[in-house]
């Protein structure tokens, strides 16, 4: 496998903390994947400030789709925890790390957070972010690329509809600007998103076929056996895993 993709710099400054990064090489050697286009759609985005930072101290400023909650702590019943949330819908593309629309004409305070939580749903058509017939409406997560088996290299086509978080704590917290938020959010790496992603075995055993165009499809209708089958709850478990710390 000689595929390759030459884009994204590794944002070295803070990226590594998250232990996020654009790989130069979008393939998955382990299960010969390698990966042309992908696409992910996130409802929000969810930014946990410090513990003991609230609202009122880092001067929030109130704007459309952008507000600030004080809430009680999930995980540590009786405390409260303040976030900032940015409302979607976005488009991320996983590939060139473009976010649509982007995060430039909003004002978040540079300061220390703790978490952050991107939320990918199912897409849905409202006439301004997605063309009609976009296959992205309908799922959450697309993709699009070859794989490589014993007979040769084959074309895959992935679209995959469920409700997952991305999610990136770190405890000490981090001081981060709305620059820094944003590329965060553009550098997730979707090649971990394939790890043990296996497609040969799809066809090896896994009852599906390739089409007339030497693709496989897989996506909510597929009806598949074994670890085939399994696919979109790897991908899943994969994605919540993708930026911890």
């Amino acid at each position: 496998m000689n595929k390759s993709y030459v884009g994204l710099c590794t944002l070295w400054g803070f990226a590594s903390l998250f232990l996020i990064g654009c790989d130069n090489n979008l393939c998955v050697e382990a299960t010969n994947i390698c990966i042309d286009a992908a696409r992910a759609h996130l409802q929000r985005i969810d930014l946990f400030l410090a513990n003991g930072i609230t609202c009122a101290t880092v001067d929030f400023t109130p704007q459309i789709g952008v507000t600030c909650e004080q809430d009680e702590d999930d995980d540590d019943e009786g405390e409260l925890e303040t976030k900032i949330r940015i409302a979607g819908p976005f488009v991320l593309n996983l590939i060139t790390g473009v976010l649509t629309p982007d995060l430039d004409s909003i004002t978040l305070p540079t300061t220390a957070y703790r978490e952050i939580k991107v939320r990918i749903d199912e897409a849905e058509s409202d006439g301004n972010l997605l063309a009609a017939g976009d296959q992205l409406i309908g799922n959450s997560f697309v993709a699009a690329g070859t794989f490589t088996d014993a007979n040769g290299e084959h074309n895959f086509n992935l679209a995959l509809e469920f409700d997952e978080d991305i999610e990136a704590t770190n405890s000490a917290a981090v001081e981060l600007s709305r620059n820094d938020i944003e590329q965060l959010v553009q550098t997730i790496d979707v090649k971990q998103w394939f790890t043990g992603v296996n497609l040969a075995q799809c066809i090896n055993g896994g009852g599906l076929s390739l089409d007339a165009t030497n693709t496989l499809t897989i996506d909510d209708d597929t009806e598949a056996s074994g670890i085939c089958g399994q696919i979109e709850a790897l991908i899943r478990d994969n994605i919540e895993n993708s930026i911890t710390i």
